[in-house]
């Protein structure tokens, strides 16, 4: 009998404990196919024919590949070197460009998918709420509609609507041959799928680059500087005309064309509420660009040297994608920008070009006097305007989507309203922005006209259609040089826009751009090299406004004294220069530093 209840309940509870375990097991299974918060869902992750290491990266490209792919129209080959950089050839442009497409799109889909979310303000569609704040940065900045409607005039030129349409279709091409189990790395850890690809989405990123290096004023701490200093105090720490020992135009040069700015008002300090307005960041030390070129007679070979020195922020992947395109009209060698047919920075047979970063103001904030409480109308010249308000939505992964109002004014838009919470102390509540970046452009033009220019003429001719962010474009053939400080800058009178400015007074709009032909430059100067730091353009005798005030001019003094103190130049020298670490403010005062200090038996 007992042995029977025994057996009895030995088998019970081995039905008890399988039922637990299968009960364990599905629970296991559904835990492992959700994800959980910013972790994808660890089952399919892990799964070792779909997960991680199902992509694992291995080198598709053979040292000399024929692509056949639909849509292309003639043969194309592509070559990887031993550094991993794809060389292009094919028998047509439009060829080209689908390639290209498709040869970056295969090492650097998630980043032209992450940079294109970010400038579109749908980050939060792959992240979640973590992309949340990003997403209303962008979205009330007004890059998406820039981006919009900059898309729509680069597809109306024939310039570029066909490179954009066949680098698209590249891209789309290589999206199409993905399946879940072979998403890049990125995807499956965000656990979300790669989109097709747009030609428009080329607009949004030169928009993300123009917020990189043009979003920027020092207006707010500015402002808030002067309204706790006297004008003596302010004037003498701040002063409007701070000299320019080495401008990036060689000092001296005569400009034979009027200032085309009114007059500053007669009070041309307004007195701004700067209760709202909190300390601006400092930007990192260590960003910059340098480049510079010495002529034919200063050089070893007997042709110009060029060099390019960006140091922006290290990034993983790098914001560039190295690669040479060639075909029939063209044959070129650089950095490109994933997302974006053509070579930004580099050479072709016969011209090479470099960029720095020209920095001048194109942003200013308006204090603006709103009628009521309301604050739908504000008030402009003595009358009153209707502030524009749109509804937006972004949508957040997992989560409900969020509705945003954006607002405009005719200056451009209010990024946060009073009652909203900044991102950051950079900006302000309340105020109206003016941002020239926000007006349709098309620098792409200008990049693939640079890949075909054949002279340092044609490389001018090339960056006419280029206007932000602003750049100073160094250019060399096999004889000449070239420098311009090259974008589209509005028109203002002499420190216009350098602290926040009167909403109310016509006396702070904009009044055009200043023409392209009055944008300075120098061709072949005198002392046989050209060099730009991110310093001042020019010296006072330019009649234009700017902006204020450029970078230190210490990395353009070292660069400078450097080129003037020989006669000729190997390529290897140049090259070193890029090396080069004195720094010419250390070197100019520390022995001034170091002789105040009382002597060392005195510290003892």
């Amino acid at each position: 009998m007992f042995a029977s209840v025994f057996h009895a309940v030995a088998h019970l509870s081995s039905i008890l404990r399988l039922a637990v375990a299968s009960v364990a097991f599905v629970v296991a299974i559904l835990a492992l196919d959700r994800p959980y918060g910013a972790l994808p869902p660890l089952g399919r992750f892990f799964d070792p024919l779909s997960g991680a290491w199902a992509g694992a990266r291995r080198d598709s490209w053979a040292r000399d590949a024929r692509l056949v792919l639909p849509g292309l129209k003639g043969k194309v080959t592509v070559r990887s070197d031993r550094d991993g950089v794809k060389r292009v050839f094919a028998e047509n442009d439009a060829d080209l460009y689908f390639a290209q497409g498709y040869v970056v799109a295969s090492d650097r889909l998630w980043q032209m998918d992450f940079l294109y979310r970010v400038a579109a303000g749908r980050l939060s569609e792959a992240t979640g709420p973590k992309g949340l704040e990003i997403d209303r940065l962008f979205r009330k900045f007004g890059l998406p509609q820039a981006a919009e409607e900059s898309a729509e005039l680069m597809l109306r030129d024939p310039a570029t609507r066909e490179p954009l349409i066949q680098y698209a279709a590249g891209v789309n091409a290589y999206v199409a041959t993905l399946k879940p189990s072979t998403y890049p790395l990125e995807f499956k850890l965000l656990n979300y799928a790669p989109e097709m690809w747009t030609p428009q989405r080329a607009a949004y990123l030169m928009k993300f680059m123009a917020f990189n290096l043009a979003g920027h004023s020092r207006d707010l701490p500015l402002t808030r500087s002067r309204s706790r200093l006297s004008q003596e105090d302010f004037d003498d720490l701040f002063p409007l005309d701070v000299p320019a020992p080495e401008p990036i135009v060689p000092a001296g040069r005569r400009f034979d064309f009027p200032s085309l700015a009114p007059e500053p008002p007669r009070r041309p300090y307004f007195k701004a509420d700067v209760g709202a307005l909190e300390p601006m960041p400092t930007p990192h030390p260590s960003n910059g660009s340098n480049n510079w070129a010495v002529a034919g007679r200063k050089s070893t070979t007997g042709r110009p040297i060029l060099s390019n020195d960006i140091h922006l922020e290290y990034a993983l992947p790098s914001l560039w994608y190295e690669i040479q395109l060639s075909s029939p009209t063209q044959n070129v060698y650089g950095a490109s920008l994933p997302g974006t047919p053509g070579v930004v920075l580099g050479f072709n047979r016969d011209v090479a070009w470099a960029t720095t970063n020209g920095g001048s103001d194109v942003l200013d904030w308006y204090q603006l006097r709103f009628r009521d409480e309301k604050r739908s109308e504000y008030l402009h010249e003595g009358s009153w305007r209707p502030v524009i308000a749109q509804e937006t939505t972004i949508k957040v992964k997992g989560h409900d989507s969020v509705k945003l109002m954006l607002k405009r004014t005719h200056y451009g838009p209010i990024v946060f309203d009073e009652s909203e919470v900044p991102i950051g102390p950079w900006v302000p509540r309340g105020l109206a922005m003016r941002w020239a970046p926000l007006e349709p452009s098309n620098e792409i033009k200008a990049f693939l006209a640079l890949n075909h220019a054949q002279s340092t003429a044609g490389c001018h001719a090339a960056i006419a259609s280029f206007n932000w962010p602003d750049q100073n474009f160094l250019c060399a053939d096999g004889k000449d040089i070239g420098l311009w400080h090259n974008g589209l800058y509005p028109i203002r009178w002499k420190g216009e826009g350098r602290m926040v400015s009167d909403g109310t007074s016509r006396d702070y709009d904009w009044l055009g751009w200043i023409p392209r032909d009055q944008v300075p430059g120098s061709v072949n100067p005198e002392r046989g090299f050209l060099s730009s730091a991110n310093q001042a353009p020019t010296d006072s005798a330019y009649p234009h406004y700017l902006g204020w005030p450029f970078e230190e001019p210490y990395r353009a003094l070292r660069i400078n004294e450097s080129l003037r103190a020989k006669e000729r130049f190997t390529p290897a020298e140049i090259a070193a220069l890029q090396g080069d670490v004195e720094h010419r403010l250390a070197r100019d005062v520390l022995p001034a530093m170091l002789a105040a200090l009382p002597p060392a038996s005195a510290l003892s």
